[in-house]
């Protein structure tokens, strides 16, 4: 039986990293504490992103891949941006993707 998601990462202070290690997302502040969260219990339903922090790529590579959205905010918290997995969009929106390729400024 699927269990619905519901924990959510904030971000909402200076210097946090979000990172991966070991099958987790793992959440270090400034202070050197690190909270864990496993893959595998498919628990992340969003991340929200302030600015005065960071993201590996390889966090948000699985963010996506694990259908996790991204919210990134200024640090006074408007929004600017939201990041959702492809898949996840083509399942909710019924459209089709079609990889282009890049554009190589000369």
């Amino acid at each position: 039986m699927n269990q619905a998601r519901s924990q959510t990462i904030v971000m909402d202070g200076f210097g946090s990293y979000l990172g991966m290690e070991k099958g987790c997302f793992t959440l270090k502040d400034k202070k050197g504490n690190v909270e864990r969260y496993p893959l595998f219990e498919n628990q992340l339903k969003e991340v929200v992103l302030r600015s005065g922090n960071s993201v590996s790529t390889g966090a948000l590579s699985s963010l996506g891949f694990w259908g996790v959205d991204v919210m990134v905010m200024t640090q006074r918290g408007r929004p600017v941006a939201m990041l959702r997995a492809l898949a996840k969009y083509m399942r909710d929106e019924k459209k089709t993707w079609q990889p282009r390729m890049a554009e190589v400024c000369i």
